[in-house]
C-alpha cells in the first residue's frame, strides 16, 4: 500500500512536469507557437491533450516555465495569464503564488509598467500577502519609478508586526488590565534587501541610506546578502556619480569636523526616574526618531547623493564596514598573513608615472610586512565621519552576518573597480581561506585581473629582473597564481577563457557600458 503523503505526490508531479516544461523551452520558439495556438487551437508547446494542463501542478509548472523562458515576450506572458482565467480549471488561478510567479518573470524580463499593471490587479483582488509576495510588490514598485509605495508597503508591515496582539479569551482580569508592552517594529531582512536590491538599480545612493536606517526602522541587522548588496552599490554610486566633494576627498583633503549625536540619547534624566516612565520615555524617543529617519529616507529616495555616502566616499566607507564588521565577528583574521606577494603599484589608473614608479619599487623593493594589519585606527575620531549605520552588537559584530563568497566576490569587485584598496586583494582572498571558504572560479577570475593590474611591472623589468634572478621567479602575479594553486587546485583556477570574459565584464563596469553589475545573482 502508497504511504506517500498527498502533499509529496503534488509535489512529484509538479517536479517531473517542470522538467518536461523546461526541455520544451530549447525545443520550441515560445511566441512563435503561442501566436500559433491563438490563432489555430492548436499548438506542441501549448497542447492540452491528454489533460496536460488540467492540473494544478502541470499548470504551475507551465506557468513558472513560461516565465523563464527568454522567446516567450512579456506581453505573451500576461496574455497566458488572462487566459488562463478564463478556461474552466477544476483548480483556481487567481492566486498569490501564480501573481507572484508572473510578477517575477516580468521583472525578469524587464517589463516594469506591465508588472505594475498586474501588480495593481494583484492588490485589487484582496488576495493574501505573503512574505514572497510582498518582497516582489517592493522590487516592482520601485523598478516601476515608485520606491515611496516600496517605503510605505515595507512600513505597512513593520506597524502590523508591532502591534500587540489582543489577548486571548484564557487571559486573566489582571493581564487584560495591564498595559501591552510595545514591540518595536520588525520586518524580515530579506524585504529590505530586495529594496535595496531595487533601488540600485536607479539611485544607488538610496540603496545606501537604506542600509544606513534599517535598524532604527526595522530593527534588523544585515546578513551577508544584505552586505553584498551595499558593497554593490557602493561600487555603483562611486562608478557612476562621482561629484566635487568625492573629488576632494581622493585629494586628501577628507577631515570634516561635524560629528553625530543622537538627540534623543544625549538628554539628561535623573537617576531617581520610575523605571516605568523611563521605558516610555526611551520607547517615546525611539517612536519620534522612527518617525524622523522615516521622513529623511523618504527624501532621499528621490535624491542622488552620486558618490557620497555621508561624509565619506561610498566606496571607502563600504570597504571600512566590510572589514570592520568582518573583524568584529572573526578577530583572529588580523592576524592572518596574506600571501608572498606585494604591489608594484597602488593603482591601475595614472599610466604617465606608472613606469617611475615600477622602477622606483624595482631598485628599492619596500621591506617584507612581518605584522600585516588592517588599514584602521579605531582611536582615530576622524575617521567617525558619518551617522552610525546599524546597532552595535556583541563586540561590534554582527550575529547575522557570515559572508560568502558572494560577499567577498562584491568585496573584491568594489576595491579593484573603483581603486579603493586593490592592494589588499590577496588579503581578502587570505581572510576567505581562513574562514573555509572555496572561492567560485568567477571570483578568482576577478581577482587575477586586478592583481594583473597592482603586480606586472613593465615587460623589459620583468624581463631583466627574471634573469637576474635566474629565471626561476616568474614575478609578483605568477607568485600570486602559485598561492592560489596550492590553495584550490590548478584544476580550480579560471582559464583564458574565463579570465578574459572577467576582464571584458571589469572594463564593462569601469566604464557604464553595460548598466549595473551584480556580484551575486542576477536580479530579480
Amino acid at each position: 500500500m502508497d504511504q506517500t503523503p498527498p502533499e509529496s505526490k503534488n509535489t512529484v508531479k509538479y517536479l517531473s512536469r517542470l522538467v518536461h516544461e523546461n526541455a520544451q523551452r530549447a525545443q520550441f520558439d515560445a511566441d512563435a507557437e503561442w501566436f500559433q495556438f491563438v490563432k489555430t487551437g492548436h499548438s506542441l508547446r501549448f497542447s492540452n491533450n491528454h489533460g496536460s494542463t488540467t492540473t494544478a501542478s502541470a499548470w504551475a509548472a507551465r506557468l513558472l516555465s513560461l516565465s523563464r523562458t527568454r522567446s516567450f515576450s512579456p506581453k505573451n506572458l500576461v496574455a497566458f495569464f488572462d487566459w488562463s482565467h478564463a478556461q474552466s480549471f477544476p483548480f483556481r488561478t487567481h492566486t498569490t503564488l501564480s501573481y507572484t510567479i508572473v510578477l517575477r518573470g516580468l521583472l525578469l524580463k524587464g517589463a516594469y509598467a506591465l508588472a505594475l499593471d498586474l501588480w495593481e490587479q494583484y492588490r485589487s483582488l484582496r488576495l493574501h500577502l505573503d512574505l514572497v509576495a510582498l518582497g516582489v510588490g517592493v522590487q516592482v514598485l520601485t523598478r516601476a519609478g515608485h520606491p515611496v509605495r516600496a517605503l510605505a508597503l515595507i512600513d505597512d508591515l513593520a506597524n502590523s508586526n508591532a502591534n500587540p496582539s489582543s489577548p486571548s479569551k484564557g487571559a486573566t482580569h489582571r493581564h487584560i488590565l495591564r498595559k501591552p508592552k510595545p514591540k518595536r517594529p520588525r520586518v524580515p531582512v530579506s524585504i529590505v534587501t530586495h529594496f535595496m536590491r531595487a533601488l540600485d538599480e536607479s539611485n544607488p545612493s538610496a540603496a545606501l541610506r537604506v542600509w544606513d536606517h534599517m535598524g532604527t526602522l526595522y530593527n534588523v541587522t544585515p546578513d551577508a546578502r544584505a552586505f553584498t548588496v551595499m558593497l554593490d552599490a557602493a561600487r555603483h554610486a562611486t562608478l557612476g556619480g562621482e561629484t566635487f566633494k568625492g573629488a576632494l576627498q581622493e585629494l586628501g583633503f577628507s577631515k570634516f569636523p561635524f560629528r553625530w549625536r543622537l538627540p534623543f540619547l544625549s538628554h539628561h534624566r535623573d537617576h531617581d526616574d520610575e523605571p516605568a516612565e523611563l521605558a516610555t520615555a526611551v520607547t517615546e524617543s525611539l517612536d519620534r526618531a522612527r518617525r524622523r529617519t522615516y521622513e529623511q529616507l523618504e527624501q532621499s529616495l528621490v535624491v542622488n547623493k552620486g558618490d557620497m555616502w555621508g561624509n565619506e566616499r561610498a566606496c571607502r566607507r563600504a570597504h571600512r564596514l566590510f572589514k570592520e564588521a568582518l573583524l568584529a565577528s572573526w578577530p583572529l583574521l588580523a592576524e592572518v598573513r596574506p600571501p608572498p606577494t606585494r604591489a608594484v603599484r597602488t593603482s591601475s589608473h595614472d599610466p604617465a608615472t606608472a613606469p617611475l614608479r615600477d622602477l622606483k619599487h624595482f631598485l628599492m623593493p619596500p621591506p617584507p610586512d612581518s605584522d600585516p594589519k588592517l588599514d584602521i585606527d579605531f582611536d582615530d575620531e576622524s575617521q567617525d565621519l558619518s551617522p552610525p549605520t546599524l546597532p552595535i552588537h556583541l563586540r561590534g559584530a554582527y550575529p547575522s552576518f557570515s559572508p560568502d563568497d558572494a560577499t567577498f566576490r562584491a568585496e573584491i569587485l568594489l576595491v579593484g573597480t573603483t581603486g579603493t584598496a586593490p592592494t589588499e586583494i590577496p588579503l581578502i582572498l587570505a581572510w576567505m581561506r581562513a574562514l573555509g571558504l572555496t572561492p567560485r572560479t568567477r571570483t578568482l577570475a576577478y581577482a587575477l585581473v586586478f592583481w594583473a593590474e597592482m603586480s606586472r611591472s613593465s615587460p623589459l623589468l620583468e624581463r631583466f629582473q627574471n634573469s637576474r634572478g635566474g629565471g626561476g621567479g616568474g614575478g609578483e602575479y605568477v607568485t600570486f597564481v602559485r598561492w592560489l594553486e596550492e590553495w584550490v587546485g590548478v584544476g580550480n583556477l579560471p582559464d583564458e577563457k574565463e579570465v578574459g570574459e572577467a576582464v571584458r565584464r571589469v572594463e564593462a563596469m569601469r566604464q557604464g557600458r553595460s548598466g549595473q553589475s551584480y556580484s551575486g545573482e542576477s536580479p530579480p
